[in-house]
């Protein structure tokens, strides 16, 4: 039996509920993952890989990908730093993220990570901002069976920060050059 740590789930018993429910009632959790609300990759901790075993429907919109084209995959094979990014050092520290999750069996949680995704044609780089949270799945005997990669997209969140400012920056210029003709005059 499989159990996610109490980080993870935040409630406790629940796991026990769901499958005492999944017997009673014939649930599908596969269909419910994969229709869950968030951005979500489960991968096996084979480091150097992180084969990608499931992804939510939401993650796949998000990241411009299709289901059969990354399930199986090695994470860093799909998501590759941008080779266009001379600072780019994303995949060294998702890796050390992940890392931090199968030595401590406990959920790391990552500072705002800069992590470009591959257009879909091919022709480069869209760059993205994500928050992200990387949590164990362990077995009864507490080895780390699966890695929960759990992603929220604030690309949107930080341009329309970064608008802002411009627009304030924008009108306090407007402003002084507006006092200036007013009281040279």
């Amino acid at each position: 039996m499989l159990f996610i740590s109490r980080h993870a789930l935040r409630v406790g018993g629940l796991l026990e509920s769901l499958n005492r429910s999944a017997k009673d009632f014939g649930v599908d959790f596969k269909t419910l993952f994969e229709a869950s609300p968030g951005l979500y990759l489960v991968l096996l901790p084979n480091d150097p890989h992180f084969t990608i075993v499931a992804v939510s429907d939401n993650y796949l919109s998000t990241t411009l990908t299709k289901r059969e084209d990354i399930v199986g995959r090695d994470l860093f094979e799909v998501f590759p730093d941008n080779p266009n990014d001379q600072g780019a050092n994303r995949v060294a520290n998702l890796k050390a993220s992940f890392g931090k999750v199968i030595k401590y069996k406990s959920p790391d949680v990552m500072s705002k990570q800069k992590y470009d995704i591959p257009n879909p044609d091919g022709t480069g780089f869209e760059e993205r901002h994500w928050r992200v949270c990387n949590s164990p799945v362990c077995n009864s005997e507490k080895d780390v069976k699966y890695i929960i990669h759990s992603v929220m997209d604030v690309t949107g969140f930080l341009r329309s920060k970064n608008e802002a400012k411009l627009q304030k920056g924008k009108s306090s210029r407007e402003k002084s050059t507006l006092e200036f003709e007013i009281f040279s005059r």
